[in-house]
């Protein structure tokens, strides 16, 4: 991807996602003691939605493989421990 279009993507993404970009920071006046963990998960959000097609597709891959994994886990935890 080119700086041009890089720049092109972003104008679209605020000018789409700035109204919900908004009321997260309003959402912070309402809600005074939100953690500053949460703010970097949006933070980490947004650039995530920075990346191209293809990097999105393997994040979300890993992102499914390590839930699963981790639900899996669970899953096998709690059924030792029942038995």
């Amino acid at each position: 991807m080119k700086w041009g279009q890089i720049r092109a993507t972003k104008r679209v993404y605020r000018q789409r996602f700035s109204k919900e970009v908004s009321e997260l920071l309003i959402a912070d006046e309402v809600f005074k003691d939100v953690n500053s963990l949460d703010k970097s998960v949006i933070e980490k959000i947004t650039l995530i939605e920075e990346l191209d097609k293809k990097e999105k597709q393997a994040f979300f891959v890993m992102l499914d493989a390590l839930v699963a994994k981790k639900r899996l886990k669970d899953l096998l935890n709690s059924a030792l421990s029942k038995a």
